[in-house]
């Protein structure tokens, strides 16, 4: 089992190249070989195999004067004419989708052909965009790779295969021990988010195509131009890093400060709410209790004047009295 370390590859060198640096993305995706192997791993599912890889140029022109130049990370054609876009995003953007939407239609509008005679029949596009972020929507899934297809809203029906994103979340893959990954595609997600700690050659490096991948990018076989070329660009990666950690700590540390205010907030006006309550409570109370009272008082009176008047007539003795009002003798005779 392949021995992972923690935040420390930041800082020290470790046996392999981490996939996550400019250098190392390059390393795999730069390799025809490994490139198809991703890709059948990643297209397994749907039964697709790739046969063939043609790199392109990366760079994109805009189609006219005022439109925007598109970098990609790798751009390719597989299997004739069908495209392939793939992209490592290290931090996130609230347009990140968007930008991704962008970026495919950007490669379908460029397969427009000047014949007069097109008919807008395109080749496929596969976005592939690897995440060390989560996906930027609500209530999101918590899933590792995310393949986006246009549908049919209220239905499973797949409206074109011609348009085909897969959003593949670092996050979410957790898996840390080789004997847990269950599929080439777990195999080839654990590589990429973990060479950069391993300590020691893991079992992956006996299997192809990972003997391969892993002999590439062992740091003992680079040239010193290799080393330096690698040092900046985990330089770049480390200074990446660090600014999406401190950023989130921010988050993480703004998110408590406002949940103490809202908290100290929200007991004050309890506070202030609960006295005012507690006054009303009060005043309706002392109404409540003052009629209650008020109402005994009269009955009370009104009893009275009943024994009063039935004494002056001199027809009943003072316990009749008594009786008929329920007053006590003593309130009758002092009536």
């Amino acid at each position: 089992m392949a021995r992972i370390k923690s935040d420390s590859h930041l800082y020290k060198p470790l046996k392999y190249v981490d996939i996550l640096t400019d250098y190392g993305f390059k390393l795999l995706f730069g390799d025809r070989e490994l490139l198809m192997a991703f890709l059948n791993a990643l297209f397994e599912e749907s039964g697709k195999v790739v046969t063939s890889v043609r790199y392109l140029n990366k760079e994109i022109l805009a189609v006219n004067r005022r439109g925007r130049t598109i970098y990609y990370d790798i751009l390719c054609k597989i299997d004739g004419e069908e495209d392939v876009i793939i992209e490592m995003q290290f931090r996130s953007q609230d347009t990140y989708i968007e930008r991704s939407f962008y970026y495919m239609a950007q490669s379908i509008m460029h397969q427009g052909d000047s014949n007069k005679r097109w008919t807008y029949r395109v080749y496929p596009v596969y976005g592939i965009f690897l995440m060390n972020f989560h996906l930027p929507i609500k209530d999101a899934p918590d899933q590792v790779v995310y393949e986006v297809v246009p549908t049919i809203k209220g239905t499973d029906k797949v409206l074109t295969e011609k348009f085909r994103m897969f959003f593949i979340d670092l996050l979410n893959f957790t898996k840390t021990d080789e004997d847990d990954l269950s599929s080439m595609l777990e195999c080839w997600i654990y590589s990429i988010k973990n060479m950069g700690k391993i300590t020691t050659a893991p079992k992956l490096a006996n299997k192809t195509p990972f003997t391969r991948l892993y002999t590439r990018a062992e740091i003992a076989n680079m040239n010193p131009r290799q080393y330096r070329e690698y040092e900046r660009s985990l330089k770049i990666y480390r200074d990446a890093y660090s600014i999406e950690q401190t950023e989130r700590n921010e988050r993480k540390r703004e998110r408590a400060e406002a949940r103490a205010e809202g908290l100290a907030e929200g007991r004050a006006e309890g506070v202030i709410q609960g006295r005012a309550e507690g006054r009303a409570e009060g005043v309706i109370q002392g109404r409540a209790e003052g009629m209650e009272e008020g109402m005994v008082v009269g009955e009370k009176q009104a009893k009275l004047l009943i024994a009063r008047s039935l004494k002056s007539l001199g027809k009943m003795t003072i316990e009749e009295i008594a009786a008929a009002t329920n007053l006590t003798p003593d309130e009758v005779e002092k009536s």
